[in-house]
């Protein structure tokens, strides 16, 4: 039997037997990407409910139970430190956490967009060679946020991409960069505040409210945030003043946060109504 599990965002077939666990198809998707098993303690199985949000399942849930729903694999956890961290895991914390900047899940300047597209280059094509202008232009939606997507941008990634190291690993330094520059460790979800949107990031000691204008508007403990009753939206956040956002998926979004400082959802409890937003992570 196979089930189909959305990873970097391609379905592919797991295989999986009558007693598999959601545990079995994460250390599946590991061994595939040759990494050592002990990373699974940060990766989780999403399970999209009917409002279209992911919800993370028990490492012990049956795989059977689920063979109807649409699944994606995710990182969710980060290290605390890259030292030591496997090559292999790094790449795939790399491609999962591009694809949030391109997306503008995370809001990057243009400056650190253009530092991050050139490690990008540099890991698929290798060191520059005197490359040409209109070299990126095809690829450029894939290399930073729509709103840097220009001739201008294209020369600064080609300019940055000359400086870096041949004899550093370009993921390496795509994820120090933005360990440097960005909010690792974090996991971002969209909201309104007052009208405007913001950005909301959950931690494992922290949660950051953001502007959008990229400035850190308060920083708030786990243990101070309070989710809405059913079908609600207001999140109430208490750090050095009280703010209260609007967020959809708040179920969701809750769950998730359990996961990073500690549990998991269960099945029974994902939420069956049906929303027209959407909010997978």
């Amino acid at each position: 039997m196979h089930i189909k599990i959305n990873f970097s965002g391609v379905f592919s077939g797991v295989p999986f037997e009558e007693d598999s666990t959601i545990s079995h198809i994460i250390s599946y998707i590991l061994q595939k990407n040759d990494v050592p098993s002990s990373y699974a303690q940060y990766c989780v199985i999403l399970q999209v409910g009917a409002d279209k949000f992911g919800y993370p399942l028990s490492p012990t849930d049956l795989v059977r139970n689920h063979q109807d729903s649409a699944l994606h694999f995710r990182i969710i956890r980060f290290p605390e430190s890259l030292d030591d961290v496997d090559e292999h895991f790094q790449e795939l914390m790399q491609n999962q956490i591009h694809k949030m900047v391109i997306s503008a899940s995370y809001w990057v300047d243009q400056k650190t967009a253009v530092r991050l597209a050139a490690r990008v280059c540099c890991a698929v094509f290798g060191p520059y060679h005197n490359q040409q202008f209109g070299f990126l232009t095809k690829t450029l939606s894939q290399l930073v946020p729509h709103q840097y997507s220009s001739d201008e941008v294209e020369n600064y990634i080609l300019t940055e991409w000359q400086t870096l190291q041949l004899n550093v690993n370009p993921v390496s330094l795509y994820l120090t960069e933005f360990v440097t520059n960005i909010q690792y460790g974090y996991v971002p979800f969209s909201a309104r505040l007052e009208q405007q949107p913001v950005r909301i990031l959950f931690g494992p000691k922290m949660i950051l409210l953001f502007s959008q204008k990229g400035e850190i508007m308060d920083w708030i403990e786990p243990e101070k945030v309070a989710f809405p009753a059913e079908m609600r939206t207001d999140v109430v956040f208490s750090g050095q003043k009280e703010w209260k956002a609007e967020m959809n998926g708040c179920k969701a979004v809750k769950e998730i946060q359990r996961v990073i400082i500690g549990g998991y959802v269960k099945p029974e409890e994902i939420q069956k109504k049906k929303f027209s937003f959407s909010g997978i992570l």
